[in-house]
């Protein structure tokens, strides 16, 4: 009930069970529900009654607990809370749905349950109508209805499409070039005598309607130009014309119109679009006015380029139809760059980069460089100035370098230098006064200390049976001697128990030194107080270079410098540690890192050869990336790392390792400038990297790239190497020249300084079993199976197992301490396996596997040579012997005599010697004149031991002369018995039949 005539807060309704709406709320008693027990912590649910199952309008549910006060409790003021049951849909989004080939589809429409009324609860909803509908005449074109099978539960959404194009199978056919106003409403149809419009009595009614627009919409994007492909240096213009609108537009024109500040060019032209599309690739076009050429060397003030200048399509937005511009060439020097430092009779570079910022090409104009002298140490003549020729810099920011080569006179002094290009304004440029370039007081030097030069020998070409080590700290940090002046290092250095130190050294990797003098900042090299491990160590040589000299205050003239310590009585096993403290006599000096050099004697003793290189040689080749330009070419700055003497025993080389220490050397991923392009031997270097590492082959130096290695080394973490260090290996490099071999180190733009280079050339061990394959044995009596393990490689190898299997079963395993390396006395170690041979007379065949070194302790030599019994290259490959080994079986006393020999080693009794030496108890199985071939001692006997007999000392005995033991008579000797035991047969059983039959 509701009366207008209560004016009051407060409405008293008497009736019991009476339902009734106030604020669109309904109230009313719902249900009683009975909770038997509920224990202490523990929740329970009641669900809503039945009748509440579906939902009618808005409602305000409220829920006591213990409403008649039949519980005592500690809080009294939390039984009760209410919500609002409600619905409320939203509109949340109206959009355009495109085809592949970017044309409209279908209008989409995303209706969300909105479930965020704070203390509510958001009713599920469905069995409603989504229509479009013309904005301008209310009526309805299309519905969609959501049943319940599409259910929207509080905080979901829906998507409806209408299915809209300009195709005749679609729901709602559209015109294009056309625009059309449409509405999308959402739960449309009303439904008596609800008193809220639509189907849903939601919580909020104004949520449900968006408006959305269909039509194209030309825009003229950019104007631009291309250049032609000819030597005319003429454009051509384009415009980019973009239908930004979500309909297609059909069978328009766009007109060009042209004229240029003098007045004698005026051009208008027409291009005609077929059609364009809304969305995806095809919603722009890049239209190309081809009637008409823009010359080179004009601006053209007025620009203008109109979409549909007819109006023949009817678009959202008239107004972004025209742009107007302005074109013309604008020549800009971008680089004018003169080497830092200028060397006397010798050529520089200058670098220039021109650019064509303007949009119309620039032809036919010179670029004029004029060096001139501030001041000389004599008189010059005027210096005359250089002059290139452009024919064509095309626009839109072409760039093209050149390089003027002056040679520099040969007088030490400060020159300057300007650049001017057009100088004749023979080009009609957009802006004039960005077509110079300048470079003031460059300095002339008798030379500069950017060249490449050498590392000196620290080492040459001296063995260890060892290891060499080295290991590299690196991180740069600048001190100044009275704050911030230490900087220290540590490395974990394992050296074997009992080894012996042969060489330990410490070097320090700095630079950027200088000190403040009347004449201004002058290069200076650091006095430093260095602790190794705690002890104070002192200087054992020095390597120091400067960029001019050590006194010129000028550029970046700074000393560079490597310090060497001998560190080998103070070095340890595990950690060490350097620390040095920067003293007084420099303002300031860069430290880049420290490297440790361990040699040692013992461990595994591998024989290893090795070289050590050391020094300071700054390079710059040409320009870096930090400013820095030098005139020298990769070529001169090349710095030589020689290895004296010869390699040796090539074919027993396993590995050669080359590393070279390079401090700030970090650019070796990056390619060198792009003026390398066209200058230093015509684009040698072109995209090559800012470092690079050669190896003089054929003994004429590094001029060539057939001498180069590696293309960027040191900094190039694409390849895996760390800065300032590389470590690889060289063997099949050094193998084409092994005697006084030398590598080069050069820059082309990094800016690095080669300190250390260290060349480490091992021998390996290369083990190999060897087992006869036939032996002799006298019948019930002991022999041996010899096992010989060679040792083909230069190294020793140690401590390494030995397995040896007879028929599968594992009946040995020897641990071998030592084998000396090949060539030497013990380069062979024998194992004898005692065997049992049988009582009878046979042939017992053996399945032997012997292992050495299983468990892969030892390194062995792997390289391209055939060696060995087995003729591998692979020393890891010839660790197994698997064969038969054929045992023959002999009873003594065999007829005839024989030649004697050592245990086992015949088949009689009796003593007797042969030419060899050793006693033994034989008689021959083939008879024979000559003697056999044991060991020396006892009687001389007529006869042959069989070939192959092992007697002591593990040599073989027997065979002499022409009376040898031949496998094949052997075989024929028991085939004539059986034939002749044969025929007496046969003769018998005839005989018997003769004397039956009689």
């Amino acid at each position: 009930v509701w009366t207008p005539w209560i004016d009051s807060d407060t409405v008293y309704i008497v009736y019991v069970g009476a339902d009734f709406w106030i604020d669109e709320y309904k109230w009313g008693d719902v249900e009683y529900k009975t909770i038997d027990r509920l224990n202490a912590s523990e929740s329970k649910n009641v669900s809503l009654p039945e009748r509440w199952s579906k939902y009618e309008r808005p409602m305000m549910l409220d829920v006591w607990v213990d409403p008649e006060n039949n519980f005592e409790e500690q809080n009294e003021s939390n039984n009760h809370a209410s919500a609002v049951i409600y619905a409320d849909l939203v509109l949340r989004s109206v959009g355009t749905v495109f085809s592949e080939d970017g044309d409209l589809s279908g209008i989409k429409a995303t209706i969300w349950s909105n479930n965020t009324l704070e203390d509510g609860i958001a009713f599920p909803v469905c069995n409603f109508s989504v229509a479009l509908k013309d904005r301008d005449t209310g009526r309805t074109l299309l519905t969609k209805r959501i049943g319940e099978n599409e259910t929207i539960y509080g905080g979901e959404e829906r998507e409806g499409i209408f299915n809209v194009s300009h195709q005749n199978s679609s729901e709602l056919v559209l015109t294009p070039n056309r625009t059309y106003h449409f509405n999308v409403v959402v739960d449309s149809e009303d439904k008596p005598p609800y008193r809220a419009p639509g189907e849903i009595w939601e919580y909020d009614e104004t949520n449900n309607e968006k408006p959305i627009d269909i039509g194209p919409d030309i825009v003229v994007d950019k104007i631009y130009t291309e250049s032609l492909n000819d030597s005319s240096c003429e454009c051509i213009v384009g415009a980019v014309i973009r239908n930004e609108g979500n309909f297609r537009a059909k069978n328009f024109s766009v007109r060009l119109h042209l004229n240029s500040t003098s007045g004698n060019i005026t051009e208008t032209v027409y291009e005609n679009i077929p059609c364009l599309f809304p969305w995806g690739e095809h919603n722009e076009t890049k239209l190309l006015f081809r009637e008409v050429s823009v010359v080179p060397n004009h601006i053209y003030e007025l620009v203008e380029v109109v979409a549909d200048p007819e109006n023949t399509v009817e678009e959202l937005d008239e107004g972004n139809n025209e742009k107007e511009t302005d074109l013309g060439p604008d020549i800009v020097v971008e680089r004018f760059e003169v080497p830092r430092y200028l060397i006397v009779n010798h050529s520089a570079d200058i670098l220039v980069r021109l650019n064509n910022t303007g949009e119309v090409g620039a032809k036919g104009f010179n670029i004029t460089l004029s060096p001139s002298v501030a001041y000389t140490n004599r008189s010059l003549t005027n210096l005359t100035n250089i002059t290139h020729h452009v024919e064509c810099l095309k626009p839109n920011g072409e760039t093209l370098p050149y390089v003027f080569n002056w040679t520099v006179p040969p007088a030490e002094g400060v020159y300057n230098f300007t650049l001017r290009a057009d100088p004749e304004d023979d080009v009609e440029e957009r802006d004039e006064t960005n077509n110079k370039g300048s470079a003031f007081l460059k300095r002339v030097f008798a030379d500069i200390g950017y060249r490449g030069d050498k590392l000196e020998p620290y080492k040459t070409n001296k063995t260890v049976e060892g290891d060499v080590i080295f290991k590299l700290y690196t991180r740069w940090k600048t001190l100044e001697p009275n704050n911030n002046n230490t900087y220290s290092a540590n490395w974990n250095v394992q050296i074997p128990d009992g080894a012996m130190i042969e060489i330990a050294r410490l070097y320090v990797y700095w630079g950027w030194s200088w000190r403040r003098s009347a004449s201004g900042d002058v290069p200076a090299c650091p006095s430093i107080t260095m602790k190794f491990n705690g002890q104070t160590i002192t200087q054992s040589g020095n390597y120091t270079d400067y960029p001019v000299n050590a006194t010129a205050s000028y550029g970046r003239n700074y000393a560079y410098g490597t310090y060497c310590y001998d560190v080998h009585v103070v070095v340890g096993n595990g950690t060490n540690r350097a620390r040095l403290r920067l003293n007084p006599g420099v303002n300031e000096t860069g430290f880049q890192g420290m490297g440790l050099l361990v040699v040692y004697r013992g461990g595994d003793e591998t024989y290893t050869r090795y070289w050590i290189d050391e020094g300071a040689d700054m390079l710059i080749g040409g320009p870096t990336q930090t400013g820095h330009y030098t005139p020298l070419c990769p070529d001169e700055t090349t710095t030589r790392v020689p290895f004296k003497e010869c390699v040796g025993d090539f074919d027993k080389v396993g590995n050669a390792t080359l590393i070279t220490v390079v401090p700030f050397g970090d650019m070796g991923g990056v390619k060198v400038d792009p003026f390398f392009n066209v200058r230093c031997q015509n684009g040698l270097w072109k995209d090559k990297k800012r470092n690079g590492l050669y190896f003089d082959f054929d003994g004429k130096g590094f001029d060539n790239f057939y001498d180069e290695i590696a293309d960027g080394v040191w900094g190039n973490s694409t390849a895996g190497i760390e800065k300032d260090i590389d470590e690889r290996d060289v063997r099949d490099i050094i193998e084409q020249k092994s005697c006084d071999m030398l590598f080069g180190i050069q820059d082309r733009g990094d800016f690095i300084m080669p300190a250390t280079a260290i060349l480490k050339v091992t021998y390996p061990p290369d083990l190999e079993p060897e087992v006869p394959t036939r032996l002799n044995a006298n019948a019930g009596a002991s022999y041996n199976i010899p096992i010989t393990i060679h040792n083909w490689g230069k190294s020793k190898a140690k401590n390494f197992n030995v397995t040896v299997s007879i028929d599968g079963n594992v009946i040995n395993k020897t641990l071998i301490s030592e084998i000396k390396g090949a060539g030497q006395e013990g380069d062979t170690v024998t194992i004898n396996i005692p065997q049992k041979a049988p009582a009878v007379e046979r042939i017992d065949t053996l399945e032997v596997n012997v292992s050495v070194d299983p468990e892969n302790r030892v390194n062995e030599l792997i390289n391209k040579y055939p060696r060995g019994k087995q003729r591998k290259s692979n020393g890891e490959e010839n660790n197994i012997w698997n064969d038969t080994v054929m045992v023959v079986v002999q009873s003594p006393g065999l007829p005839g005599p024989g030649g004697g020999g050592g245990t086992g080693g015949g088949w009689g009794t009796g003593t007797g010697t042969g030419t060899g030496s050793g006693t033994g108890t034989a008689k021959s199985v083939a008879g024979g004149t000559g003697q056999g071939g044991g060991e020396s001692g006892g009687k001389t006997i007529t006869g042959r031991l069989m070939k192959g007999v092992i007697v002591p000392g593990g040599k073989e005995a027997g065979g002499g002369g022409k009376g040898e033991f031949s496998p094949l008579r052997f075989f024929i000797q028991l085939v004539m018995l059986a034939a002749t035991i044969l025929l007496v047969y046969i003769g018998y059983l005839m005989e018997r039949r003769r004397q039956n039959n009689k």
